[in-house]
């Protein structure tokens, strides 16, 4: 321990120090919390300015339809042209029933 310095001046010292590291720190959150709320708002405003957000070129077009729609597809077409009489049947059959 110093000559002459009490264990309470020395607490005193210390606490006075951390207070000040704290509101330091705090300062910096801050500037970096109004900072990014900035980056973010002009992130948003690009973003509805262009028509595209997904950041890919609009040129680069929709390309050539997946093999499994081209397949759902042409099962679904099967469906409706095997189940289709079916369907109507049935339909004609339970509306003239009420």
């Amino acid at each position: 321990m110093v000559p002459g310095r009490g264990k309470a001046s020395l607490a005193g010292g210390f606490d006075k120090r951390l207070k000040a590291a704290l509101a330091e720190r705090d300062d910096a959150l801050r500037e970096l919390a109004r900072a990014r709320e900035t980056i973010n708002a002009l992130r948003l405003s690009e973003r509805h300015r262009d028509d595209a957000s997904t950041g890919y070129p609009v040129s680069a077009g929709l390309g050539p339809t997946p093999l499994r729609y081209v397949m759902a597809d042409r099962a679904n077409d099967v469906a409706k042209s095997l189940l289709g009489p079916l369907h109507r049947a049935l339909k004609t059959l339970t509306t003239r029933e009420k």
